[in-house]
């Protein structure tokens, strides 16, 4: 991963985010020029998403996401979920693993951006 790689719109959240990264992929570099596969790359990205705190992740959302995405992932839920054998607890995060979902892929065309 890349500095660039999510649009922040705090610098605090960018420096936090960067030097981890840049840490993680030296360590993860050393001796090797292989390419990230794309379940090392979510396993990166949940590390790094889980030590930031809640105002950082939603400077993160809020740079990332449109807002007509997280309205369609909380409608979609509630539409979805209760036609499904879903427990409750799964229906309350449901909108919030399909915006990791959507984090994760915008990441990925990033990085194929980036590669090309």
């Amino acid at each position: 991963m890349s500095p660039n790689t999510f649009k922040v719109v705090s610098s605090e959240v960018s420096s936090e985010v960067s030097s981890e990264e840049q840490l993680e992929h030296s360590e993860s570099q050393k001796g090797t020029e292989e390419k990230m596969t794309l379940e090392e790359m979510a396993w990166e990205f949940a590390e790094i998403f889980d030590d930031l705190d809640t105002q950082k992740i939603n400077e993160v959302i809020a740079a990332n996401v449109p807002i007509d995405t997280l309205n369609f992932f909380i409608e979609y839920s509630a539409d979805f979920a209760p036609g499904e054998i879903v427990s409750k607890s799964l229906r309350g995060q449901l909108p919030n693993l399909m915006l990791v979902g959507y984090l994760l892929r915008s990441l990925e065309e990033k990085l194929d951006l980036e590669d090309a």
